[in-house]
């Protein structure tokens, strides 16, 4: 019971969370969309980050369509809730890492020749966790597009409570704030509890290819 009260209080806290990151995402690209006396060094900066429509294959080779890309993510296990068992473990030693997809919202990008589409802006001017300047930072650093949500294929490599013994533990996260944040659900593949499920919440650290 006090594993499930722990998650469901993290659930509502990023719940919150995303409805805040939303109201400063729409503030963020307001700066970018409407530039105000700095507009020729606002244009400058997303001539500097923009992909050539006829050049978009070559950068977006880790993008899906407009509003998707492929980066990665490496995470770390906070809270742990064996959903098999019912137990939780606080502070539970595990690290992972894998493949994540990113959503951009429109909204939440600068516009390229009248478009909205990830692919037409470079990976080093989209924003990452813990590089995320807007322009209203900086004219010179500020990034362009800053994505909403994340989906990542992990595994994470843990250590099992009251055990010295190591489990592999696919599993799928979901993550707010640029990859720092994330929940998720997964099984013990390996260890004395193989098969056994999990919910988890962890931070993380991602990077775009």
């Amino acid at each position: 019971m006090r594993g499930i009260i722990i998650f469901l209080s993290a659930f509502l806290g990023i719940i919150l969370s995303v409805h805040c990151d939303h109201a400063q995402a729409e503030q963020i690209m307001e700066n970018v969309i409407v530039p105000g006396s700095d507009a020729p060094k606002v244009q400058a900066r997303i001539d500097q980050c923009s992909v050539p429509e006829n050049a978009r294959g070559f950068w977006g080779g880790g993008d899906i369509g407009k509003n998707w890309s492929v980066g990665n993510i490496v995470a770390a296990q906070m809270v742990r809730y064996n959903l098999t068992k019912g137990s939780a473990s606080l502070n539970s030693q595990g690290l992972g890492g894998g493949l994540t997809f990113r959503y951009y919202p429109s909204d939440w990008m600068a516009e390229v020749d009248h478009n909205r589409d990830i692919r037409r802006i470079k990976p080093e001017c989209r924003a990452t966790t813990f590089s995320a300047k807007t322009l209203a930072d900086s004219l010179t650093e500020g990034k362009l597009a800053f994505p909403f949500l994340s989906i990542s294929a992990t595994a994470f490599v843990a250590k099992l409570e009251n055990t010295d013994q190591i489990s592999i533990q696919p599993t799928l996260l979901f993550g707010i704030y640029r990859d720092l944040v994330n929940i998720g659900i997964g099984f013990n593949a390996t260890g004395p509890d193989k098969g056994n499920t999990f919910l988890m919440l962890g931070f993380g650290t991602g990077f775009n290819f």
